[in-house]
């Protein structure tokens, strides 16, 4: 059963300054912070009971069997409120982790929106529709205002069709095209692609296709600069378990 207001008074307060760091472990007592995930707090909270090993915590003494909730809490790490309570009214007695799916929960949250759909960045799939030219790009890589990425514009991408919920062929090209066509095109590169003549700068992708290139993240294979090859990729190699 999922409550937007917890049942009982007693639910652990946040400290905000207290849980600064990211924890991955449990801590024992008024709450347990499992993990963090967009601004949210997950708390385990346990039916403890005396014959168990944790018996004898101040809880126990607080709360009667009756009163103690088996579930997970969500507080916001923002206002240190608590939006949310998943309680377990059968059966399960105890929550030892919380596993949270980033990907499907970008690609489904906010489709009950008929307008201001929270998503966070600029539906330019939109605008390329109409002609305007756009591309698709990160700003610095392993820097204090991006702490991630590996320089791929093809996990851009993929990120990008994550976020704005594209996931039909037809998007996820309009996709490929905003790190590769849009980009050339906005730079004012009159020999960029494929021809005779062109300089021979090229990527080789493992893929047939470029709505397969964006919703697999494919790795390339070889570059070319100027006919140069830059670099190479070996292809992983299977090692089937041997059971003779």
């Amino acid at each position: 059963m999922i409550e937007t207001k917890p049942p009982l008074a007693d639910l652990p307060v946040f400290d905000r300054n207290f849980w600064d760091g990211s924890f991955s472990f449990t801590r024992i007592g008024t709450g347990s912070l499992g993990g963090k995930a967009g601004g949210l707090a997950f708390i385990g909270l346990s039916q403890v009971r005396e014959s168990a090993v944790f018996s004898g915590i101040p809880i126990t003494e607080r709360l009667t069997a009756e009163e103690r909730t088996c579930g997970v809490c969500v507080i916001d790490l923002r206002s240190g409120q608590v939006v949310a309570l998943l309680r377990f009214e059968t059966a399960v007695q105890e929550v030892f982790a919380v596993t949270v799916l980033p990907a499907t929960d970008l690609f489904l949250m906010g489709r009950e929106h008929a307008h201001s759909v929270p998503r966070g960045v600029a539906p330019a799939h939109r605008l390329c529709d109409h002609g305007v030219i756009c591309s698709l790009a990160t700003n610095n890589v392993l820097n204090p205002f991006t702490p991630f990425g590996d320089c791929s514009l093809i996990r851009i991408a993929n990120l990008y069709a994550n976020v704005a919920q594209l996931g039909e062929g037809r998007a996820l090209c309009s996709c490929f095209d905003m790190v590769t066509r849009g980009p050339a095109s906005l730079m004012n590169l009159s020999q960029y692609g494929v021809e005779v003549g062109n300089p021979a700068d090229l990527v080789v992708l493992d893929c047939s296709e470029e709505a397969a290139a964006v919703a697999e993240i494919v790795q390339p294979l070889v570059a070319y600069k100027r006919g140069r090859r830059s670099f190479s990729r070996a292809q992983p190699l299977l090692h089937r378990p041997n059971y003779g």
